[in-house]
């Protein structure tokens, strides 16, 4: 066998991955699925008087979707289960107290392949999957989160 197939480059998979909430030392939690990793950048189209063949479109502001998390529904309390309740139920009695979300996806080996960190997240919606007495089905727990910026790590 060729060692040249062996060191081929191939696109990561995204099923081996690790959530940690408040930085590498914070909370590890284990997810379903995590989707909203989404940068974009807002345009403005400018047309020009005269110019009748194209229009100019100019950057503007950096967006950015909420980042969610899906994970069986536990019964238990945890970290994570706190800072999302005292979050979403006291309202504006209580301090909205954000952290750091860093999501590393990781190869066969356990090697970081790539990693975003979400600056200053905090929880924005929970949600549950419908129930129903038909099925045997876990039951997803659904939390959205809202941030600053992501980078890269």
């Amino acid at each position: 066998m060729s060692t040249k197939f062996n060191s081929w480059p191939f696109p990561a998979v995204g099923f081996y991955y690790e959530v940690s909430i408040d930085g590498g030392s914070g909370i590890q939690a284990a997810f379903q699925e995590v989707s909203g990793i989404e940068v974009k950048n807002e345009i403005e189209v400018v047309s020009e008087a005269g110019l009748n063949q194209y229009s100019h479109r100019l950057p503007k502001k950096t967006s950015y979707d909420n980042l969610t998390l899906k994970r069986g529904l536990y019964a238990q309390d945890s970290e994570m289960q706190e800072w999302v309740t005292g979050t979403l139920q006291e309202g504006l009695l209580a301090f909205v107290v954000p952290k750091d979300i860093i999501i590393t996806l990781m190869d066969e080996n356990g090697d970081q392949v790539m990693g975003w960190n979400f600056h200053r997240a905090y929880p924005v919606k929970w949600s549950v999957s419908g129930l129903n007495s038909m099925q045997s089905a876990v039951v997803i727990e659904s939390i959205e989160l809202a941030y600053q910026y992501w980078k890269f790590i």
